[in-house]
């Protein structure tokens, strides 16, 4: 296993693009962005709240 983490806006994703590895994965950012039908603009309170509760471990479907 291996685990990417860090701050938010430290570049996880763009030194370590495992989303695109092949490795089952789970990037809040891209999740955000996808309930906010692709956009990460102007992206609601309410999204960025349900965004980070299914993104606790227990929640994502691997």
């Amino acid at each position: 296993m291996d685990l990417v983490a860090g701050p938010q806006g430290s570049g996880e994703s763009t030194f370590f693009p495992v989303n695109e590895s092949g490795f089952d994965a789970f990037n809040v950012d891209e999740h955000r962005k996808a309930l906010n039908q692709g956009s990460a603009q102007n992206i609601p309170e309410a999204v960025l709240l349900k965004a980070l509760a299914e993104s606790q471990p227990s929640k994502i479907n691997w």
